[in-house]
């Protein structure tokens, strides 16, 4: 990427394809990570304090930088980092669904401005009793008929990305090894 190209060109980037893909203009928007809390520190994490005030020399240093190339263009850049905590925690959320227990009262928090108990409560009232119980009942079920032919058969006949369709053909080929009562066949009778 070349700045000022006009008066004093400069390369000021290297763009690596490698990891490329369609993303928000508002993904830009984000504070370095050296500089954002990591989603399981406690609140009273020490770090937390150096973040506030590093966040905000950072946006200082931007909004200058910004009216130094023009100052009559409202600050949209500044803006935007100053702003980017939800955007951070929603994509977070959905590219590390690992960290969703962590993130998602974070981001409930940020956008309804609750205490994160209730975002908590309210996303296991929606898993245990609200309409996605179905969804985590069968989740649950299918893990558990994956772990045992896993478990019997191994890595090299059950691995972890094959489709559904692939994973059926693999087991009925190989029902006899599994017991009538255990979650494989009782998953082949269904």
């Amino acid at each position: 990427m070349i700045v000022d190209s006009d008066t004093s060109p400069r390369i000021v980037a290297v763009i690596d394809w490698e990891f490329s893909g369609p993303y928000p203009t508002s993904s830009f928007a984000q504070y370095p990570l050296f500089i954002v809390d990591h989603p399981l520190w406690e609140d009273d994490n020490p770090l937390r304090q150096r973040n506030v005030h590093d966040q905000a020399t950072f946006i200082l240093l931007m909004r200058e930088a910004e009216m130094k190339k023009d100052s009559m263009g409202g600050l949209p850049l500044s803006r935007a980092f100053a702003n980017c905590q939800g955007v951070y925690l929603f994509e977070q959320a959905l590219q590390y669904p690992g960290m969703f227990s962590a993130l998602y009262p974070q981001l409930f928090a940020h956008v309804y401005g609750e205490e994160r108990g209730f975002s908590a409560d309210y996303y296991w009232a929606l898993i245990e009793n609200g309409m996605l119980r179905k969804e985590a009942q069968q989740f649950v079920k299918e893990t558990e008929v994956w772990k045992e032919a896993f478990e019997t058969l191994g890595e090299v006949l059950v691995s972890r990305n094959m489709s559904r369709e692939e994973f059926g053909t693999v087991v009925r080929k190989y029902m006899e090894q599994f017991s009538e009562g255990g979650p494989v066949g009782e998953w082949l009778t269904t």
